[in-house]
């Protein structure tokens, strides 16, 4: 439960442009939950797990560049 909160606090503070973070362990709920910390803070969120996959959040924009 630290950990969550200490990833969701740091996503969404205005003063944090990106958040890398261990996120083995988490289920669907808390990744939701650190979805939209990361929108309300317009940060980048970086969550690896033990396999070194990434889930990136907010998506990438694709806006034409």
């Amino acid at each position: 439960a630290g950990r969550l909160w200490a990833i969701e606090s740091a996503a969404r503070c205005s003063a944090v442009a990106a958040v890398i973070a261990d996120g083995s362990g988490l289920v669907m709920a808390h990744t939701r939950r650190l979805q939209l910390a990361a929108e309300a803070g317009s940060a980048l969120l970086l969550l690896a797990d033990r396999l070194a996959s990434w889930i990136v959040f907010p998506p990438p924009r694709h806006d034409g560049w």
